[in-house]
């Protein structure tokens, strides 16, 4: 199968087969041919920037087969693939199909720190994985879009839906080049006189990779559906990292208090994990004095969502759903319960291909829903089913990723169209049209690194969200909770309640909130929080559509320059990564545009630094230095002389963004924000003259 693009000198000779078994013993069967029984087609269409691969199977024999592998594109060796480079200074982005993986760019010749993470990825808890390993060496792993580096252009590798089979582009690295495969594990039997069809996969070239990204985002969204923008993305007070399984109803009333009292703009109020007896045992607990539905209750009083925390999909062994129903645990081979171990305790695992387990789930979120009163669900552990490809499924028909489906939409059933799904842990492809929002990275901790060694540290889950830009076309993506408090030591015994992010890091941890363009959530005691850190969120506050795009491709582990646009808005965010040496930042209009620059002026205004300038398009604006992990951003707007411009702010990042309108007669100039702002905020004005005014708009929150 030669596939040749000839715009962007891709040359590909590919093979494309499948690997099934019968009788107990593992075939393969390149497509097109007849083995056994079994039957296969390939069908490739498209032009000289696109080509679409198609596989069908059918099982023609007397007996049942698995279909394990299903290879649309297999290049076996480097000199089958011809892109102007040699292999060793190919760079690859991959992603992911779990929160936990780490997406990277990669240059295969390359043993540095982007492979490591490429390679390692971590556990739920935050541990890191051994480096994964194939026969011939280490292999790096997509999901379903990798996207490759050639001498003159890029090269998306696609599969537009993977909801029903996992997806994944493999490539292995030896001495003699890598070999790339890409295809879909369906993992099903498949019965005789059945057919199946792969997940299709694309292959598109362009000169740059962001509009290749954006068309494999948008094309999923029309493929799978997409949430994004059904339900308002809302601002989110979770109780989760400070009070951990210590949380309490006395804790929930005293937060609810002090939002009331300040008037604090969040418009969802989540009960974290502690609140359940057990997992799987869904009741309150004696921390919990008064019942869940009352609660929710006493939320609604305060003008906001009541949300809750749930782990739908596992339950711990004492819990009474095992006494009731042992046959809906999933079980290995030898018939013991598949275990998940989670926080210190193990779990038992639900088994979701079972219809009877899919309508307890449906049931469960009617409850919670319907009866408690809660509209905002928050999902975690979801992908405990789906992890363990040697499972025992009791409807062997049903590929993970479809019964994984299936289960999120029993829950959104239960839950109705009107309430806010947050999926925190699952398969990301097979969420698509489910979610309102969804994870983009691990767990955080509120210090720079983390004293376990693990991955709950900023750099690693910022660039986690970074590289996951492109899912907000689906959801509003969760780039988890955000804290600002000052703690140097533990309360309660939980390394949770910690707050060791210095001034500079706290900026960093600020932006990775902005440039998800998702939803916003914070976490804190925050009766005891200092007024300064808590000022803070109105640097993100009121929520702006925006859209991010990292700089990526040019060799640095963690993106540390970020494109932002929005209605009226174009901004660059910089981030020093590094942990000693400062960074000399230098910008122009036509970078944070991201294109040629055009014969005008532009006003560059920084928002930490409060420097500004009006310049050529090409001209590079000087800001200073950047202190090691800290963070600054910078808007480009078009100058027009004899109008006023926001140059400054000691508010919201978007830089004046955030203005429905600026008015200004011969003796007034009056800002009108599109929403109230929480905190009071100075803005910086450049008049139509040429002079320079402060004027400031009162918040609603209470600073007393």
């Amino acid at each position: 199968m030669d596939i040749r693009f000839e715009k962007n000198h891709f040359f590909i000779d590919s093979v494309s087969r499948i690997f099934y078994r019968m009788d107990g013993q593992l075939h393969s069967l390149e497509t097109g041919g007849n083995k056994n029984g079994i039957q296969t087609d390939l069908l490739v269409s498209g032009n000289d920037s696109g080509k679409r691969i198609e596989v069908e199977v059918a099982n023609l024999s007397g007996q049942p087969a698995e279909i394990v592998l299903i290879e649309s594109l297999q290049i076996e060796n480097w000199e089958a693939f011809e892109c102007g480079l040699a292999w060793q200074d190919i760079q690859v982005m991959i992603q992911g199909r779990h929160k936990n993986d780490i997406p990277s760019v990669v240059t295969l010749g390359k043993q540095d720190e982007s492979m490591e993470d490429a390679l390692d990825g971590m556990t739920e808890s935050g541990i890191k994985n051994q480096s994964r390993k194939a026969e011939n060496g280490k292999y790096v792993t997509g999901d379903t879009l990798t996207v490759f580096r050639g001498n003159k252009g890029y090269l998306a590798v696609e599969f537009p839906r993977g909801d029903r089979y996992y997806c994944r582009t493999a490539v292995s690295l030896d001495e003699n080049g890598p070999v790339i495969s890409a295809g879909c594990e369906p993992g099903i039997i498949l019965q005789p006189g059945e057919t199946i069809k792969a997940e299709p996969l694309i292959l598109r070239t362009g000169p740059d990779w962001q509009p290749l990204v954006r068309s494999f985002a948008e094309e999923k969204a029309a493929c799978l559906g997409s949430r994004r923008g059904y339900l308002p993305v809302p601002a989110v007070f979770c109780t989760w990292y400070y009070y951990g399984l210590t949380v309490s109803y006395a804790d929930v009333k005293e937060n609810l208090e002090w939002i009331s009292r300040k008037k604090l703009p969040y418009t969802v109020f989540q009960i974290d994990e502690g609140w359940e007896v057990t997992l799987g045992e869904w009741k309150p607990n004696n921390r919990f004095p008064v019942s869940m539905k009352a609660l929710a209750k006493e939320i609604c009083s305060t003008g906001m969502i009541p949300g809750i925390w749930t782990s739908p999909f596992i339950a711990h062994a004492s819990a009474s759903i095992w006494s009731i129903h042992p046959e809906w645990a999933l079980r290995d081979n030898t018939g013991s319960p598949v275990l998940f171990p989670m926080n210190g305790t193990v779990y038992q695992v639900l088994d979701i291909t079972l219809e009877t387990v899919r309508n307890y789930i449906r049931e469960f979120y009617q409850t919670l829903t319907n009866e408690w009163g809660y509209r905002y669900h928050k999902l975690d552990f979801t992908r405990a089913p789906v992890i363990y490809p040697w499972a025992k499924k009791g409807n062997p028909a049903l590929a993970w990723p479809e019964a994984y489906r299936l289960a999120l939409c029993a829950v959104r059933e239960g839950i109705g169209e009107d309430s806010y799904l947050l999926i925190c842990g699952g398969l990301y492809d097979a969420s698509v049209g489910i979610a309102d929002a969804q994870r983009t990275g691990s767990d955080v901790l509120s210090m720079w690194a983390s004293e376990s060694g693990g991955g709950k540290a900023v750099p690693c889950t910022v660039k986690q969200n970074l590289m996951r830009f492109h899912m907000n076309a689906w959801w509003a993506n969760d780039a988890d909770c955000l804290m600002l408090r000052r703690q140097r030591y533990m309360t309660r015994s939980l390394n949770l309640t910690l707050g060791l992010l210095n001034d500079e890091e706290v900026k960093v941890m600020l932006l990775s909130q902005y440039l998800s363009g998702g939803l916003f959530s914070q976490t804190e005691p925050l009766k005891s929080i200092d007024q300064d850190r808590l000022r803070e969120i109105r640097h993100l506050l009121p929520l702006i559509p925006l859209v991010s795009e990292p700089v990526l491709f040019d060799n640095t582990r963690i993106p540390s320059r970020i494109r932002v646009t929005g209605k009226d808005i174009h901004e660059l965010v910089l981030i020093n990564w590094d942990d000693t040496e400062s960074l000399p930042i230098t910008v122009s209009a036509s970078e944070i545009l991201n294109r040629e620059a055009e014969d005008k002026q532009y006003i560059l205004s920084s928002f930490y630094s409060e420097k500004w300038i009006i310049t050529g398009g090409c001209d590079s604006f000087c800001i200073g230095t950047l202190p090691p992990h800290s963070a600054e951003i910078v808007r480009a707007q078009v100058y027009i002389p004899g109008k006023p411009f926001i140059i400054g702010s000691t508010g919201h990042f978007a830089l004046g963004g955030e203005l429905a309108e600026i008015c200004e007669s011969a003796e007034t100039i009056s800002l009108i924000p599109q929403k109230p702002l929480p905190f009071t905020t100075e803005y910086r004005v450049l008049l139509s003259d040429g002079q320079c005014r402060n004027i400031r708009i009162q918040g609603t929150v209470s600073e007393d």
